[in-house]
């Protein structure tokens, strides 16, 4: 479709009015129906609630206690950035001992969402860092959450 030179939604059969996506409850009402049509956005549904415990479900999985590298961070406060977290983790002896971490933002407030996953190059280290972080008060923005 790239190599043509008519515009996309020319090629797409959309008619020149309507290359626009449309706004309201008729949105696409004037045009046919295609495989398009049935696609959801990821976003516009809700969170799946999983049942249980995740720890307790996984307690039991396949590496054993001492092999996992990954660990998630729970109850940070909403005003941490990505930089500030960085600085934390490394700022309790952590330097250099992780190589990937992920703290997700909500789009709406540009906050974080309260969690976060970071992996570590070791299980020793990953051990270390959920020692560390066990009942952490969290040293910025006065908050009161406790990891």
């Amino acid at each position: 479709l790239e190599c043509c030179s008519r515009p996309r939604w020319a090629v797409m059969g959309l008619g020149e009015g309507n290359h626009k996506r449309q706004k309201g409850n008729n949105a696409g009402a004037n045009r046919s129906m295609g495989p398009k049509d049935d696609f959801v956005p990821w976003h516009t549904m809700g969170v799946p609630k999983l049942d249980g415990d995740l720890q307790e479900k996984f307690a039991n999985s396949n590496k054993p206690e001492g092999q996992k590298t990954t660990i998630m961070l729970r109850n940070i406060p909403n005003n941490y950035s990505q930089e500030e977290l960085i600085d934390e983790v490394e700022g309790r002896g952590l330097t250099g001992t992780f190589d990937f971490l992920y703290l997700p933002i909500d789009t709406k407030t540009d906050k974080n969402v309260g969690y976060a996953f970071i992996n570590f190059l070791s299980p020793i280290e990953a051990d270390r860092c959920a020692e560390v972080f066990s009942n952490y008060r969290w040293s910025k923005h006065q908050s009161r959450k406790i990891a």
